[in-house]
């Protein structure tokens, strides 16, 4: 995908445009910042924004080419680890949002953000959360840079403060329709709170990522056998994806949404989240084709655009007005007995364990670069 694309697959970006969809590249790379890679997918295959991630920046670090210059200077300036890292985490940051800059002017704001890690062992203190976010959002100084907040009960209270005070953010590990809506409450809070201040709303931007793949893929694995399945198999990521994105049009036909709107405001998106692998993984190509709405994300990784199976058909709008059809996937899932909250509620502390995991062994990669201990 570093050329221009061809055929099926220029054919399939313009539909997805036409359809008000936008790609974000996930797991986007210093490799990528320094060889044009980012740039390239920026201005040839319709990438308008950028997931970053720690994972990433740990694997690149433990190959010290990319990164060697930077880090002896951080070693001979005596920093630890965690200032270290955060270096690095700024440097990719400003560089992504520079290349993303002219999307991001050209659409008043609308499209062009990098998505970046926040510290995610902070997931359960709102107060921790939004001083770190503030404090990374400042060291960036870029309008489209959005900060990562695992959407947790004290993520969620950190998002309304963090919105208030200017700071874009990307809800991340969103797995329930409840949490959905909760963080769509805290987004519409901060932007009221930011009014009633005399603040700007208009550049405010924000996005939902609601991981539907990985919910599809365990709630299909607790069905048992296949014909006890009721029906539902392989129909829950497309199912939720539906019903999330009713809540959404939902919630824009509220009072509170059409006060918000005529002071400037501009709707949270949601993002259809994928991780940031390596490897094509053509369940979740085949979904990318069927979860298709106006002002939605699809954040894909370099596999994903790569893979030959991603493009195909695409049947236009598949998410509005099919709320019955994902109901009945949702009841038959509760008659076998299957919780989608209980599942996203372990989903949810799956995925911050996962994010720390990440985060410190990235640390420790850090300080092992720089001759220290990285656990700080």
């Amino acid at each position: 995908m570093a050329d221009q694309p061809r055929g099926a697959e220029s054919a399939v970006l313009k539909q997805l445009a036409a359809e008000g969809v936008t790609l974000w590249l996930s797991g986007a790379s210093r490799r990528e910042l320094v060889n044009g890679a980012l740039r390239s997918a920026v201005s040839r295959t319709g990438i308008t924004g950028a997931v970053l991630s720690a994972r990433t920046l740990g694997r690149e670090v433990r190959e010290r080419e990319l990164y060697l210059e930077r880090i002896n200077r951080l070693s001979f300036a005596g920093v630890s680890p965690a200032q270290a890292m955060r270096s690095l985490c700024v440097d990719d940051a400003r560089w992504a949002c520079d290349i993303l800059r002219p999307a991001f002017d050209e659409t008043s704001g609308a499209t062009g953000h990098v998505s970046v890690d926040l510290d995610p062992r902070l997931a359960h203190d709102a107060a921790a959360t939004v001083r770190e976010a503030q404090a990374l959002y400042a060291a960036v100084g870029r309008p489209n840079l959005l900060i990562k907040v695992p959407a947790t009960a004290a993520g969620v209270r950190a998002l309304s403060d963090c919105l208030f005070e200017g700071v874009g953010v990307n809800a991340t590990l969103v797995y329930s329709l409840k949490r959905y809506e909760e963080v769509l409450d805290a987004y519409f809070d901060g932007l009221d709170r930011m009014a009633d201040a005399g603040r700007e709303i208009a550049g405010v931007g924000s996005v939902a990522s609601f991981d539907v793949f990985r919910l599809g893929e365990e709630l299909d694995e607790r069905l048992g056998e296949p014909d006890g399945a009721g029906g539902v198999r392989g129909k829950s990521a497309v199912a939720f994806a539906c019903l999330a994105y009713q809540v959404y049009e939902d919630r824009l036909g509220s009072p509170q949404w059409r006060h918000l709107r005529a002071k400037g405001a501009r709707p949270q998106r949601l993002a259809w989240a994928e991780g940031d692998g390596t490897e094509p993984d053509s369940r979740r190509d085949s979904l990318i084709r069927k979860i298709i709405a106006w002002n939605t994300v699809h954040t894909v990784t370099r596999a994903t655009l790569e893979s030959p199976g991603w493009y195909g058909d695409l049947q236009g709008d598949s998410l509005t007005g099919g709320r019955d059809r994902a109901a009945r996937v949702r009841d038959g899932l509760a008659r076998l007995g299957i919780s989608p909250e209980t599942v996203a509620a372990e989903l949810e502390a799956e995925g911050v364990g996962t994010l720390t995991e990440s985060w410190t062994r990235t640390l420790g990669d850090v300080g092992s670069a720089l001759g220290r201990d990285g656990r700080r």
